[in-house]
């Protein structure tokens, strides 16, 4: 159908719809909105995925600092505890007995 706008002229957008054979079936316009429908779908699906993959890594590598920051921690501790230890080392003579 031709729709006649108010001055007498056709209207455009009505006959390049009719005309044009990419809005003309409803086959082709349902299978476009279902991929589009799906696609938004993957993307979504990529998108969460690809946020969680970065949560994970984010928290894997702050435990991975708190790791090592507490490692070098008692590193220290340990190589400042044996510096200042009070006890002498037991150093056991050998005796050279004389026949």
């Amino acid at each position: 159908m031709i729709h006649n706008t108010p001055n007498g002229s056709c209207s455009k957008k009505v006959l390049t719809s009719k005309l044009n054979p990419q809005h003309g079936s409803r086959l082709s316009q349902w299978r476009h909105g279902l991929l589009g429908i799906t696609g938004r779908l993957l993307l979504s699906w990529i998108l969460e995925l690809a946020f969680w993959i970065v949560r994970l890594l984010f928290f894997f590598s702050l435990s991975f600092l708190i790791f090592l920051l507490l490692t070098l921690l008692v590193l220290v501790f340990l190589y400042f505890s044996s510096l200042f230890d009070l006890e002498e080392p037991r150093i056991q003579h050998i005796s050279h007995k004389h026949p």
